[in-house]
C-alpha cells in the first residue's frame, strides 16, 4: 500500500474510514469494544490489540471534530475556522511554528479532519509512525 499524500487527504470523504484513520494515527479516543452487528452505521472501526473497536464519528460530527482541535490547542497549535455562505464550504487553518495547514470541506467537521490529517502527515506521523495525541 502506498503512503497517503496531502492530495489524497484533500479528496478523502467524511465517514468511517476517515474516522478510523484519525483515531489510529492521531491517537484519539475510541469508544470501546464493539460487535459487528447492525446499529453501528456511521461509526468507524479499527483493530487495536486484536479487538474490533468503534471510533467516534469525528468527520461527521462537529462536536467530535472540535474536541480534536482542543487537544491540538493544548499541544500549542492555533486554529481558525471560516465558512463561505454563498458557496457553502468550510475552511480549517491550523498552525504551529513553521507548520501551517489549511483544508476545506463541505462540512465543518470534514474541513477539521482533513486539516488534522495534513498536520499529522507533515509531522511525518501518518505513514507508519507514532501518533501525535495521547488521550
Amino acid at each position: 500500500m502506498r503512503d497517503i499524500t496531502l492530495d489524497d487527504i484533500d479528496k478523502m470523504p467524511a465517514g468511517p474510514e476517515m474516522d478510523a484513520l484519525i483515531a489510529k494515527v492521531g491517537g484519539f479516543e475510541v469508544l470501546g469494544f464493539a460487535h459487528c452487528e447492525p446499529g453501528y452505521e456511521g461509526l468507524g472501526y479499527i483493530y487495536i490489540d486484536g479487538c474490533l473497536e468503534v471510533v467516534k464519528p469525528y468527520s461527521t460530527t462537529d462536536h467530535e471534530a472540535i474536541l480534536i482541535l482542543e487537544v491540538l490547542y493544548d499541544q500549542g497549535w492555533e486554529w481558525e475556522l471560516s465558512h463561505s455562505w454563498g458557496e457553502n464550504w468550510f475552511e480549517c487553518h491550523l498552525s504551529s511554528g513553521p507548520n501551517d495547514q489549511i483544508a476545506y470541506g463541505d462540512t465543518l467537521s470534514l474541513a477539521i479532519c482533513r486539516a488534522v490529517l495534513k498536520v499529522i502527515i507533515r509531522e511525518g506521523e501518518l505513514n507508519g509512525h507514532d501518533n501525535i495525541a495521547r488521550s
